[in-house]
């Protein structure tokens, strides 16, 4: 399992470039194991951010060696007792990722040692994406428009790290592109599932 925190920052911590480039160096190192080739298979943001480091063709080098340990087994619909293996990413490697960072949240519980942490990123995390308006199976003109203009303010230094909430808000767009994207999924399985 790849060690995958950015860590934690206080509040008001004031994120800046070098925060960023730091993310991107634990990103390289992370994109460049065996693990890259999981997040290229992810799709979306995660498959989009991967592809600064790896190219299509990365995607035919595996699974890993440690995929019975790592990865994960899809059973087929048909045939239940067949399974395919493939890498996965653990929750942990997908928040990296995403660069995802704990910040004191200011708020103290009764009962609990330390501070209270909040999720917040430079982008949304793989569910809130896979849960957007933005999300219809495919990486299309509008998600490289919406990803180029997020980029710009990021290296302008003029982007805020969300938390989950504020990329769901961000992201939202229409939801009728998401039952278009379940609809997509379920037919990509049912022909697989024909043709193995």
């Amino acid at each position: 399992m790849w060690s995958s925190s950015l860590g934690y920052r206080p509040k008001g911590y004031q994120f800046s470039m070098i925060d960023y480039h730091s993310y991107r160096a634990a990103l390289e190192d992370l994109l460049c194991s065996p693990w890259g080739r999981a997040a290229m298979l992810k799709g979306g943001i995660v498959a989009h951010l991967a592809e600064d480091f790896l190219t299509v063709e990365d995607v035919g080098h595996g699974p890993s060696d440690d995929v019975l340990q790592f990865g994960h087994c899809q059973k087929s619909s048909e045939n239940p007792s067949l399974g395919y293996w493939d890498d996965e990413l653990t929750s942990e490697e997908l928040d990296l990722i995403s660069g995802v960072y704990r910040v004191d949240s200011g708020k103290r519980q009764i009962g609990l040692n330390g501070p209270q942490t909040l999720d917040i990123s430079w982008w949304p995390k793989h569910l809130a994406w896979a849960h957007s308006g933005l999300n219809i199976g495919t990486w299309n003109a509008d998600c490289e428009h919406w990803y180029k203009g997020r980029l710009a303010a990021i290296q302008a230094g003029t982007a805020k790290l969300l938390s989950p909430t504020e990329w769901k808000s961000a992201i939202r767009f229409t939801h009728q592109s998401l039952k278009v994207a379940e609809i997509g999924e379920k037919l990509a399985a049912e022909f697989l599932d024909s043709i193995i």
